[in-house]
């Protein structure tokens, strides 16, 4: 039976809220179902139906204007690249199966690679006979098209898998590989940006976490318990909705297990805390015992999809309404970690001479294995680089200009906040805001007002600049 706010179990979620204060330590800055829910019942029929499907709708939209003859060979192209896919990609390069989601994925931007080669006049009939000049089309017309580096790297990486499956390893080169295949854009164009520049987290945000957990709680009982995991954890989505509450308690750690985790990643996350504990505890109780938490009845995608429509509906929680977004939860359950530790990530100010480099690796690799990843660098995404200052976003060109008045913007890195200071005029005039948005709206007040007879900011202006 699902969940409902008339059917909620007996209990609250007072019981963290006294555990609260100290799990989310004093930052630098601005201050502080039944039974477990199946996967994809796509079997192998099922996923080469979805697949084959796929290639229809494409080919019907790529084959206008195109002759039978064209048709017939695209149509073999992508059959043969599909079987090829289909053949290899149930299996992830570290041995385990992948899952269906990932071979669609990675079948749809193989299937588009194609259609995109013929676009470009490279009228290949067969996978096999693939060289680096069709390579080096299809990142060119990616670059030009306004593809983010990011997604080149991913697109090169399925080609890089395919040309493995073909015999041709050494198609694309494991490393650079969009700067081999484009010598001619600057290398700061198609730098991957993998390394927080500002913090992420829900706290430095500006977000209550503890007064959102209450509310998720109010709103749903799961949803809730979900949040409350997912911040003492640093759950990802799909583990919080497929987690096994009881089964994962394993009294020093919460398991993660039967490939609820992405990429199938078995890991152990210490309890190191009261407010992990009563996160745990509080999960148990909403969902019986061998239940998983997410809602009954309901696919894995289905649970996700309800997941971020109460996020976002509900909590209202996105980059635009709050300026953070759900996967701000694995950051702030990382800088949380990290604090505790001893540790200030170099999103809340930190730097590398805090203590020495072989404990501050330590707990970055610990850190990286609570999150489900191997690497250390890989903590940079959350908190940081010790090697990258972290920068704040600047306003156009440093200066804001309105109606005749310019502002000099600087960035203040200790205390994470954007400074204006107005040019020409006799006495020091200043404006302090979190965001280049809102500094540049409280200029602009500033100015309307002054321009109404009113005085601007901390001081009179010069009487010899005018406004337009």
């Amino acid at each position: 039976m699902e969940m409902t706010p008339s059917h909620q179990p007996e209990h609250s979620c007072s019981s963290f809220v006294s555990c609260r204060s100290d799990w989310i330590p004093r930052r630098r800055g601005r201050g502080a179902g039944s039974g477990r829910l199946a996967r994809s019942p796509v079997g192998e029929t099922g996923l080469e139906l979805s697949v084959n499907r796929a290639i229809g709708r494409a080919a019907r939209r790529q084959h206008c204007g195109m002759n039978e003859i064209q048709t017939h060979r695209l149509n073999a192209l992508r059959a043969g690249t599909s079987r090829i896919v289909l053949q290899h990609a149930r299996t992830r390069v570290n041995g385990r199966p992948a899952s269906d989601a990932s071979v669609r994925a990675r079948h749809q931007t193989l299937m588009a690679a194609c259609n995109q080669l013929w676009q470009l006049g490279y009228q290949l009939r067969d996978i096999q006979n693939l060289e680096q000049r069709h390579v080096r089309a299809l990142v060119q017309h990616w670059f030009k098209a306004g593809y983010q580096p990011k997604t080149i790297e991913n697109n090169l990486s399925n080609l890089r898998l395919l040309s493995g499956w073909i015999g041709k390893p050494s198609l694309i080169p494991e490393r650079n590989a969009s700067r081999f295949f484009l010598p001619e854009v600057p290398p700061e164009q198609l730098k991957v940006g993998t390394v927080a520049a500002r913090s992420k987290s829900w706290s430095e945000s500006g977000v209550d976490v503890g007064a959102m957990i209450e509310r998720a709680h109010g709103i749903d009982v799961r949803f809730g318990a979900m949040i409350f995991l997912s911040v003492a954890f640093g759950l990802r989505r799909q583990e919080q909705v497929l987690i096994r509450p009881h089964q994962a308690d394993g009294g020093t750690h919460l398991r993660i297990r039967d490939d609820i985790a992405k990429g199938g990643r078995d890991r152990d996350i210490p309890i190191q805390h009261p407010f992990q504990r009563a996160a745990l505890d509080n999960a148990k109780g909403v969902v019986r015992q061998g239940e998983s938490l997410g809602w009954p009845r309901r696919s894995k995608q289905a649970n996700i999809r309800h997941y971020a429509y109460l996020m976002r509906e509900h909590l209202h929680i996105s980059k635009k309404a709050s300026g953070c977004v759900a996967h701000g939860l694995r950051a702030e359950y990382s800088e949380n970690v990290t604090l505790l530790a001893g540790l200030v990530p170099p999103v809340l100010g930190g730097d590398k001479g805090q203590m020495p480099p072989a404990r501050r690796e330590a707990i970055q690799q610990q850190l990286s294995e609570n999150l489900g990843h191997n690497r250390t660098r890989v903590t940079g995404a959350y908190i940081g680089s010790f090697r990258v200052h972290p920068r704040v976003p600047v306003a156009r060109e440093n200066t804001i200009v309105y109606r005749g008045y310019t502002l000099n913007v600087t960035a203040d890195f200790q205390n994470n906040r954007m400074v204006g200071v107005l040019a020409q005029v006799r006495e020091h005039v200043e404006f302090v805001a979190a965001t280049p948005t809102q500094l540049e709206a409280r200029f602009r007040q500033a100015v309307d007002e002054k321009l109404a007879g009113k005085s601007l900011g901390g001081g009179p202006l010069d009487p010899g600049v005018s406004g337009a």
